[in-house]
């Protein structure tokens, strides 16, 4: 999910990385998107687990775009957007916007449906 999007972007020209390995804590990955505007592009993928919490609010204090990514063929991902959104608001700065992603959605097993996505960010509007 998120960790094949980051690659995807930024070192994986030419589709999806085949192979995959848990996220540590965190990895960071860099690119100039737009040369002609210097846009500089930090995707910072962090983990989900409970003891890299103080490692991920410093992450949140200077982000101007955050996103989270959920895996629409497990229901707990989706659940645990909220604990995202807790640490965002509570940690990062007063513009951070946020941009919600379901991914996997190429796999079949879909139990979180587009509707539910869209709920969800109306809910918080």
């Amino acid at each position: 999910g998120k960790s094949a999007f980051c690659k995807a972007l930024v070192q994986e020209k030419g589709g999806f990385p085949v192979d995959y390995e848990p996220t540590i804590g965190s990895d960071i990955y860099e690119d100039l998107k737009d040369r002609s505007w210097l846009i500089l592009v930090q995707l910072w993928d962090l983990s989900g687990d409970p003891d890299y919490v103080e490692v991920r609010n410093e992450f949140y204090k200077e982000s101007a775009i955050m996103m989270v990514m959920f895996d629409v063929n497990k229901k707990s991902t989706f659940d645990s957007m909220e604990m995202w959104f807790r640490e965002a608001t509570r940690h990062g700065g007063e513009h951070l916007q946020v941009i919600i992603v379901g991914t996997k959605i190429d796999l079949g097993n879909r139990v979180v449906q587009k509707k539910d996505g869209e709920r969800y960010v109306k809910d918080r509007d």
